[in-house]
């Protein structure tokens, strides 16, 4: 099923899942997502929902791409 950039926006990290994993499930639903998105888009939408102490590592960070997160 396709899913849109709403969709997208409402994912969330699991208390026991690992940021690798959350990147990896992310990216596999972003491949159905029928919008254009640009990277830093997609970047500002996965970090939202990652826990203030890892987003906050994140912040003063230039993530350029979805491999970094991981």
């Amino acid at each position: 099923t396709m899913v849109s950039l709403m969709d997208l926006a409402t994912i969330k990290r699991f208390n026991s899942e690992t940021i690798e994993d959350y990147v990896n499930r992310f990216w596999q639903m972003k491949s159905r997502c029928y919008d254009q998105i640009p990277e830093y888009k997609l970047i500002k939408i996965a970090t939202t929902s990652l826990d203030f102490s890892i987003w906050n590592k994140l912040v003063n960070q230039h993530v350029r791409d979805m491999s970094q997160l991981a």
